[in-house]
């Protein structure tokens, strides 16, 4: 009866190499869970600065589009998106004698802001 030997011929794996193996699987498919869950966070991050974009730049056209004898100087705030985005809009005059208004929209949300800021003048 012939035994299975350690020579340099012999095939097969070792119970131990596969231990190994299978741990360096483990590890690999960890790290790409933590990968995959980070990229997902980093895509709603980005979704929301998009949707949020979207509603400073909506009042910031409804504000222009007014006018400049129209729009007056003060703040205005409300709501966008079904009430996830709160926003507040500020108009104030340059002054000097010079017929330019600056208005400015900011949007907040819970994780972050984003905000535009415009001239708007009578020419």
């Amino acid at each position: 009866m012939k035994f299975a030997s350690s020579e340099k011929g012999s095939q097969g794996f070792t119970l131990m190499e596969l231990l190994i193996t299978m741990l360096i699987m483990v590890l690999v498919l960890f790290a790409l869970s933590a990968l995959k869950n980070a990229t997902l966070m980093t895509t709603i991050s980005a979704q929301k600065v998009t949707e949020a974009s979207a509603c400073a730049e909506q009042i910031m056209e409804e504000l222009i589009g007014q006018g400049y004898g129209s729009v007056s100087n003060g703040t205005v705030a409300g709501t966008c998106s079904a009430d996830q985005f709160g926003w507040e809009a500020t108009v104030t005059d340059v002054g000097n004698d010079i017929n330019l208004k600056v208005i400015n929209v900011d949007v907040i949300w819970s994780q972050g802001s984003v905000s535009l800021k415009t001239l708007l003048s009578d020419i």
